[in-house]
């Protein structure tokens, strides 16, 4: 058995950290929010052990999808619990003018509604789930601390994905 060394299993963004199988970390950490130094962190680039926000396919991301693909549009990144992105520098002033425009747009929203999130099979019958207000501003809330936090070191917003 091969030991790992005290760095990887302290990262949080290393498969299989605190001894989880590679597997199960991945669905663990995916759509996760870190600050880091690059876009490829290692242990010694993240800021903190644990995620400042979680993003996962639900209804809170697909009320944020057109602005979400506004950001790639601006950026070349998409938010996306599949892929990961990495903002920094100008492009972190792109990311919090989507969460400020997100923001206006979920508090125009009422406490609750059915967001669709895709559709069934073969039939095509549109599939929604409940989303509040409170989790969208929640997450955005999240987010706007991880950029502030970005800015405060000179670092970068990580997402990362599967």
């Amino acid at each position: 058995m091969i030991a790992k060394s005290q760095g990887q299993a302290n990262n949080p963004l290393k498969p299989g950290a605190r001894g989880r199988s590679s597997a199960a970390w991945r669905l663990n950490r995916m759509g996760s929010v870190f600050v880091t130094r690059t876009g490829n962190p290692g242990p010694a680039d993240v800021e903190g052990r644990e995620p400042l926000a979680r993003i996962t396919f639900g209804g809170t991301y697909f009320f944020l999808y057109p602005a979400i693909l506004c950001l790639r549009d601006q950026t070349g990144r998409l938010i996306d619990p599949q892929t990961s992105a990495f903002f920094v520098g100008p492009e972190l002033d792109l990311l919090q003018a989507f969460i400020v425009a997100s923001q206006a747009l979920a508090g125009a929203q009422p406490d609750t509604w059915e967001q669709r999130v895709g559709t069934g099979g073969g039939s095509g019958e549109v599939i929604n789930e409940v989303t509040t207000r409170h989790d969208v501003l929640r997450l955005l809330h999240d987010l706007t601390s991880a950029v502030q936090s970005a800015r405060e070191r000179h670092m970068g917003v990580f997402f990362r994905g599967e």
